[in-house]
Order: C-alpha cells, then structure tokens, then sequence
C-alpha cells in the first residue's frame, strides 16, 4: 500500500495513519508500513485466522504459507481463491470479493464484503471459544490441505484459451450468461 503511483493505497494509508492517531486505538493497532518477511512468518504462525480480500489473486503462496501454519484464511470468492478454499486452504466460507473504486456500486460491494467477513469472523471466533471440538476437528482438515498445483498451470491455460475461443466465437466476456455458463462448466458455481 501507499507505494509511488499507488494514489488509493497512498489514501489508505494516510487514512490508517489518522486511525492510530485517536486515543481509542493507539494501544490497541499497530500498522507496520513496510515489509518484514521474517514478521510476516511469524503472523501466520501465530494467528488463529488471516483475510485475503484480494478480487483476483491467482491462489497466493502467502495464502498457502499461513494454510500450512494451520492459519484459517477469510478470502474471497473470485480468482484462484476459489480453487484454494475448494482444495482445503482453508474451512472458512468465502466472501464476496470487492472492487476498491469510490463509485456508489463499489463502495456498496465493500460494505456488503465488510458484513461478510465481520460474519465470518465471528462464526469463528464462536467456534474457537465455545466447540474445541469442533475447532480441533477444522485443525485436522487443514493439517491436510497439499499446497502442491501440480497440473493447475496446464488446467488454467487450458480454461484461458478456452475462455478467450467463446469470446472470439460472439459470446460477451462480460454477459452474466457466459459468466454463469462458464463458472458452472468449471464447477465453480
């Protein structure tokens, strides 16, 4: 965030900055704004979940790193991430993914996301606190999840050139029909 030519980012964190200014949160954030690999390691494992809210991520080896540090991981339901919470990365339902234009309609998607993860969130939490049972069991499906794509490249090369052969033969790219049908060829729906 907030790096040369990054205007939206660059807000965000002017926007974080004025956030830990206000005396009910200074002791209780930290916003760390540069990149510290060995910090990162240490996040995922010791975090009881992450967010990936990116719209479009390919399926993230950060997202596979705190997957195999037994991080639960709130992503999005777009992209690659769709394939990372299908292969077990995380139990965690997908949230909506959400565009960061200040449009009306955006902002509206990243409200809705907001509820989505906060409700996602506290499932949980509530999970962690109240069923151990349950909690351990989600530990144990994750301790399963390969993070090997083996043939995935192949797969999504094929799915691209197929996707770009139904634009050139008059489907639209953008038609909700193309979209479902294609989503519900892939098994994606």
């Amino acid at each position: 965030l907030g790096t040369a030519g990054d205007g939206i980012g660059e807000e965000v964190v002017n926007q974080t900055y004025n956030i830990l200014g206000q005396e009910k949160y200074r002791q209780k954030l930290k916003f760390i704004n540069k990149f510290d690999p060995v910090l990162a390691k240490q996040i995922g494992a010791g975090s009881l979940a992450g967010i990936m809210t990116s719209i479009d991520e390919p399926g993230g080896l950060a997202n596979q790193e705190m997957a195999v540090l037994l991080t639960f991981l709130i992503v999005t339901y777009r992209g690659g991430l769709i394939d990372f919470f299908k292969m077990g990365g995380t139990p965690v339902n997908p949230v909506p993914g959400f565009e960061i234009n200040n449009d009306y309609a955006s902002v509206q998607e990243r409200m809705h996301g907001a509820r989505e993860i906060l409700r996602e969130t506290k499932i949980l939490f509530n999970t962690y606190v109240n069923d151990k049972e349950a909690y351990a069991e989600m530990l144990r499906k994750q301790r399963e999840f390969n993070p090997d794509w083996g043939n995935r490249i192949d797969l999504y090369e094929q799915t691209y050139r197929e996707a770009i052969d139904k634009v050139k033969r008059g489907y639209s790219s953008s038609s909700p029909l193309f979209l479902s049908e294609y989503a519900a060829s892939r098994g994606l729906t």
